[in-house]
């Protein structure tokens, strides 16, 4: 069975890159190198690993007055879900896609399950801006 798993990654010029197509831990010299590449525009593409971030296959609708478009939810993306000022990172956990958030109580953090109907506001990725994680 084949899987169509959408990816980004930041590149060395500070641009995030999507692609289906990934290509990690090269061998050369009977060596594994933890370089990455991204196959797009018909051309491997090196990217940084460390951002490396997988579709959760979430996609959050946005409505415009003219036309209806969407966003696509990425692992490491920062998002709140209704009128709530909580802000969650996505991860996977236990072969699901969840949002972990650092300001639970004291019996660890909020988590949350990524199967809602209920409005979902992207604030950015966590790669990028890692200070947006824990303001309230």
């Amino acid at each position: 069975m084949k899987r169509n798993i959408l990816f980004k990654a930041k590149t060395f010029d500070n641009e995030w890159i999507e692609s289906m197509t990934i290509r990690k831990s090269i061998y050369s010299d009977y060596r594994i190198n933890d370089d990455l590449y991204l196959f797009v525009d018909e051309k491997w593409i090196k990217c940084l690993p460390e951002t490396l971030c997988e579709f959760t296959g979430k996609i959050i609708p946005l409505e415009h007055p003219m036309f209806y478009d969407y966003l696509q939810l990425f692992e490491n993306d920062i998002f709140s879900v209704g009128e709530y000022k909580t802000k969650y990172v996505v991860k996977m956990e236990n072969y699901q896609w969840i949002g972990i958030s650092n300001e639970g109580d004291d019996y660890g953090s909020y988590k949350y399950h990524l199967n809602t109907k209920e409005k979902i506001t992207l604030h950015g990725n966590a790669i990028d801006n890692p200070e947006l994680i824990f303001t309230k």
